[in-house]
């Protein structure tokens, strides 16, 4: 629960309703905003693909948590949705000479359809049943993406696509600089539609069915209906964040986004905190940083278990994913509503300070 300032009260439906409050909060933002806009006049191109990554990321990973965090409802699609609009996008592209802009929006129209699709079982099954539900929808697309080209005499189904450098208004994003500015601002507006769905009617919705569906339904909500929307908005997401990332990587293909990726996208709502706008963001900077780190060690620790008489075991993917496992198990036992939970107990001690939280 988020208490403001101290002299800082909600005495007005409008008044409730603002996000930043006090004047420190708008200084802290200019700055947040003003050092994200320098970023790319001084950071290397190798910072800038992390930080394009970590947009794109986290508008799949909002997408998780509205379906996850606010509906209650497990999904372990997320990936296969990726894939699947980065090929609807480059269908229009490739094969229709679509601009970005229609490609994006016929490929968000795409997912979306398949997602409700298969999210029609969620009326009759929860909790670990829909969770192979959507473990069988990962399979179902991946292997559609891959065969069903084929069937029809076409050859970009194992292959891939390749794409070309959006443009807008003349402007071509055809370097990671320009395309840094592409990603901020869809993870900016991506970031503010997830808050405000939080904070709408709709949002009360989900969460009413996530904390108890019978009194939801008693209560006169739709669950079905709203189960859908949920699972919608998640496609819709992961449409977003699949277009861009073709588009960025000018290539899509099945083995743009695995299973255990999106495993790994699960695992930033749980580290992050679920149910939350911001514990997206923290999840998806402090796991993509700690995968990053893990790799760029990688060298010192293949030297260190060799050292040890361990080489042979692997250092990159065998020590990363036992670092994401520890790092999920810990955050489970000590911290389940993860690092923004945190974040607003040192938002407080701080206002407090001196005094004991």
């Amino acid at each position: 629960m988020y208490y403001p300032p101290s002299g800082v009260y909600n005495d007005s439906y409008a008044k409730d309703l603002i996000i930043v409050r006090t004047r420190f909060q708008w200084v802290m933002l200019i700055l947040c905003v003003c050092l994200i806009l320098a970023l790319p006049f001084f950071a290397t191109d190798y910072i800038l693909r992390v930080t394009i990554d970590i947009f794109i990321v986290l508008i799949a990973v909002h997408g998780i948590n509205i379906v996850t965090g606010y509906a209650g409802q497990i999904t372990l699609g997320q990936g296969a949705f990726w894939v699947l609009a980065g090929y609807i996008s480059g269908i229009m592209s490739q094969q229709l000479h679509l601009n970005f802009w229609l490609a994006l929006l016929i490929s968000i129209i795409g997912t979306v359809i398949v997602g409700v699709i298969f999210a029609l079982p969620s009326a009759k099954v929860k909790e670990m049943y829909l969770a192979l539900v959507t473990l069988a929808a990962h399979f179902i697309i991946i292997w559609a993406c891959l065969y069903i080209p084929g069937i029809f005499g076409l050859i970009w189904g194992a292959t891939g696509l390749y794409l070309t450098p959006p443009s807008f208004a003349g402007l071509v994003f055809d370097s990671t600089f320009k395309y840094y500015y592409l990603a901020l601002g869809f993870s900016v507006l991506m970031t503010f539609i997830a808050k405000s769905i939080a904070r709408s009617g709709l949002g009360r919705a989900f969460v009413a069915i996530r904390d108890n569906d019978k009194a939801a339904e008693a209560s006169g909500i739709n669950i079905v209906y709203y189960k859908l929307v949920a699972f919608a908005i998640c496609s819709a997401y992961a449409a977003i964040a699949g277009t861009l990332s073709a588009y960025y990587m000018g290539w899509i293909s099945t083995e743009a986004k695995t299973l255990m990726d999106t495993v790994w996208m699960v695992g930033m709502v749980i580290v992050g905190g679920i149910g939350t706008t911001i514990g997206p963001i923290f999840g998806v900077v402090s796991l993509l940083l700690m995968r990053q780190g893990v790799l760029l060690a990688s060298p010192a620790i293949e030297s260190f278990l060799a050292d040890l008489g361990l080489g042979g075991i692997g250092s990159g993917g065998g020590v990363l994913i036992l670092a994401f496992g520890l790092v999920i198990l810990l955050f489970l036992i000590f911290e389940p509503r993860g690092m923004a939970h945190r974040w607003t107990i040192w938002k407080s001690s701080v206002r407090l300070w001196p005094f004991a939280y």
